[in-house]
């Protein structure tokens, strides 16, 4: 069952390797621990044992070994159980994974991943034809179970110690402690009272994450995002409580104080001659609501913000919702000047026809795409031709989602017009913001 030239330690029948079971590896790539627990799903003893010298050099904190689909299934949901028994014992972080597993194969256990509560982010190790690879990562995408990367066979150390890397990396930024998986990006059930009071004492607030030209690296405008200053648990994203923003009819109520904020800010920028625009997200509601066009014209007016500045962002989801009332909102803000976006492109399934039928600027690609592009051909030239089609139409393109050197080296030599993630910036609060901005500036005034 776990056939690797070493003695194990069980752990309410979890069998467990530590990071003293194998001798060190002649290939010692960094002093430095990995903060990391490893699961190895491999059907062939070599490389299942390769791998465990490997990550023994590169100090994982523990590294767990299957040879079998099922056997590694078993492995995750006892760890699972026993993590959240407050037992001490942490979950699997990384899961490297033969897709051609016996008993259970890498695509079946990919489907099980998406059933437990703590998804571990998956190396794939395997030899797949570029289209059936690309498959598995969308089904991966869809099934929300993070992708790490695609590992070589055998096993190149120095490689399988930059996708590591990467994961502790990537949590680290995203304010998320390794060896657990806390649910602080999931839905939560708040009542109307408490979102009421979170959003008349402004602790819903607007953060900022810029766009840049990708070319110059200089600030062409920020999107607008709702945080919310949680007593008890820290800055929580919007996936938090959006939901029940909606279920309790505040969404209104919460985009006006987040716009006014905001508009108030562009207007302080813009007595600084900074030429930023400000881009805001608008619902499917929203855009069904025949006021919404006046709304935003007087706010707009109200700070003496001239409406090309803001661009308004919109899902296909949320356009198809009410396609009437939405074309006649988005007919009248194109009218009086205000730009518009459609967000999300690639993430759907039915919006090309959207780009002849909606009165659009702007054009945003969708991180999916362009993650999937930087390794991966067919993908990339999907991408060139959502880049050559926006501008042929006249449309102006945003890569969003930029999180790597090779997404942003990609986009930026398929001439995309604006580049946002958080490659370039995370989003901030204002006082952040207003200091990155001024850092930006002094930067491009020293060159």
């Amino acid at each position: 069952m776990f056939n690797v030239d070493a003695p194990y330690r069980f752990v309410a029948g979890v069998p467990l390797m530590t990071r003293n079971t194998f001798s060190p590896s002649p290939v010692c790539l960094s002093e430095a621990c990995l903060p990391l627990n490893v699961l190895i799903a491999e059907r062939h003893d070599s490389q299942r044992t390769a791998l465990c010298q490997a990550l023994r050099a590169l100090g994982a904190c523990v590294i767990y070994a299957a040879s079998s689909g099922w056997d590694a299934y078993h492995i995750l949901r006892g760890l699972d159980g026993l993590a959240e028994d407050g037992l001490g014992i942490g979950a699997v972080d990384v899961v490297i994974c033969d897709l051609q597993l016996p008993e259970m194969d890498g695509v079946e256990l990919i489907r099980q991943l998406a059933a437990l509560p703590r998804k571990p982010v998956l190396l794939l190790s395997c030899s797949l034809p570029p289209r059936l690879m690309l498959a598995v990562r969308e089904m991966m995408r869809q099934y929300q179970v993070p992708f790490g990367g695609l590992l070589d066979k055998p096993v190149r150390p120095e490689q399988l110690h930059r996708l590591l890397q990467e994961v502790v990396t990537d949590r680290t930024r995203a304010g998320k402690p390794v060896n657990t998986y806390p649910s602080s990006a999931q839905p939560m059930f708040v009542s109307r009272p408490v979102l009421e009071r979170a959003l008349d004492s402004r602790a819903i607030e607007p953060w900022y994450q810029p766009k840049t030209d990708p070319l110059t690296g200089r600030p062409l405008g920020f999107e607008v995002l709702a945080r919310w200053r949680h007593p008890e648990q820290g800055i929580l994203p919007t996936a938090c409580f959006l939901s029940g923003i909606e279920l309790h009819g505040l969404m209104e109520r919460m985009s006006a104080i987040l716009l006014e904020q905001s508009l108030q800010l562009l207007g302080q920028l813009e007595s600084q001659d900074a030429g930023l625009t400000l881009s805001f997200n608008l619902c499917w509601s929203q855009l069904a609501d025949p006021a919404l066009a006046d709304r935003i014209l007087h706010q707009t007016r109200a700070y003496r913000i001239e409406p090309e500045r803001v661009v308004l962002e919109m899902t296909e989801w949320s356009v198809i919702q009410h396609m009437g009332p939405t074309l006649d909102n988005l007919i009248r803000l194109g009218m009086r000047g205000f730009q518009l976006s459609l967000d999300d492109f690639g993430a759907g399934y039915n919006a090309l026809h959207l780009l002849a039928e909606l009165p659009l600027d702007e054009l945003k690609i969708d991180r999916s795409l362009v993650h999937r592009a930087s390794c991966s051909e067919t993908a990339t030239q999907v991408l060139t031709a959502v880049q050559q089609l926006a501008h042929r139409i006249g449309l102006r393109t945003v890569a969003e989602g930029i999180e790597r050197d090779e997404d942003y080296q990609l986009v930026r030599s398929l001439g995309c017009d604006e580049v946002q993630g958080h490659f370039i910036a995370p989003a901030m609060c204002e006082t952040d913001f207003i200091d990155w901005l001024r850092c930006r500036q002094t930067r491009a005034g020293a060159c």
